[in-house]
C-alpha cells in the first residue's frame, strides 16, 4: 500500500476495520531527508493512515488505538552536537543536569531537521484525530534502537559524534518490546483524555545514565519505567564514562 497515494486512506480503511489497534512506524527515516521527501512521503501518510484508522472506527470497526512512531528529534535541536545524529555530552544528560532539568513532553519542541518537522506534523495529527474523531492515539518519541543487541557493534555507531548520541538515546531490545508492547495495549490514563478520545506522549528510550529526557512521562502513561543502560556496553568496550 503506498500511503502517498491518493486514495492509499480509502483502500486502508476496510484493513484497519479489521484490527484493534494500528503501530504506524511507516516513514522515511533519516535525519538528512529533505523537506519535499519528508512533504510527499511522511506527511502525507500519516494523514492518509489516521484518515482511514478514524473511518474504520466510525464505521464500527475495532481500531481505535493508533500508536504512532514519533522521534527523539523533535527535541534534539538545543542537545544535538555538529549534526542531527550527535549530542553535546558536555553540557546535556543526566549525568550533568538533574532529572527535573531534563527535556519532559512538557518542554517546546526543538526540531534538529525536516524529519523531525515532519514527524510533529504526525504528532499533531494524532492530537486532531483523538480530539475530533475519538481515537486512542500514543506517539512514542523513539531514541536509537539497532539490530544488533550490543549496538557498538552496529555499522552506524563508530566514530565519535555517533557514541556519544547513542550513549543517550540508546533504546535497548528489551525495553523496545515493553515500550510498544504498553503503546499498544494499555487502557490509557484519565490524564489523556481529549475531546472525544485520548492522547499521549512517551518517551521510548532506555534508561541510560547519559539520557536527555525525563522517562517520568513514559512511566505516568504507560506504567513501565525502562530499565536497560546502554553503559555496560560502553564499560565493556574501555571508553571513558
Amino acid at each position: 500500500l503506498d500511503w502517498a497515494a491518493d486514495d492509499s486512506a480509502a483502500l486502508a480503511t476496510p484493513l484497519l476495520a479489521a484490527c484493534d489497534a494500528v503501530l504506524h512506524l511507516a516513514a522515511r527515516p533519516k535525519p538528512w531527508e529533505t523537506h519535499q521527501t519528508v512533504l510527499l512521503n511522511n506527511v502525507a501518510g500519516d494523514c492518509a493512515l489516521f484518515s482511514a484508522a478514524a473511518d474504520a472506527a466510525c464505521g464500527g470497526g475495532g481500531c481505535r488505538r493508533v500508536v504512532y512512531a514519533s522521534t527523539n528529534h523533535v527535541q534534539h535541536g538545543a542537545t544535538m552536537g555538529p549534526s542531527p545524529e550527535s549530542l553535546d555530552s558536555s553540557r546535556h544528560g543526566a549525568h550533568k543536569q538533574s532529572e527535573s532539568a531534563l527535556a519532559s513532553v512538557a518542554s517546546p519542541p526543538d526540531p534538529s531537521c525536516f524529519y523531525a518537522v515532519g514527524k510533529l506534523h504526525g504528532e499533531n495529527l494524532g492530537r486532531l484525530f483523538a480530539r475530533q474523531a475519538g481515537l486512542e492515539v500514543v506517539a512514542l518519541r523513539i531514541g536509537w534502537v539497532v539490530a544488533e543487541v550490543n549496538p557498538l557493534h552496529s555499522r552506524w555507531v563508530q566514530d565519535e559524534n555517533s557514541r556519544e548520541y547513542m550513549r543517550a538515546m540508546y533504546l535497548g531490545h528489551e525495553d523496545c518490546a515493553e515500550i510498544f508492547h504498553r503503546a499498544i495495549s494499555r487502557p490509557l490514563p484519565d490524564f489523556s483524555r481529549l475531546g472525544k478520545g485520548n492522547f499521549g506522549i512517551a518517551y521510548a528510550v532506555s534508561r541510560n545514565t547519559r539520557r536527555v529526557f525525563a522517562l517520568k512521562d513514559t512511566a505516568a502513561l504507560l506504567g513501565y519505567m525502562p530499565e536497560q543502560n546502554v553503559e555496560e556496553f560502553f564499560a565493556g568496550s574501555g571508553e571513558p564514562g
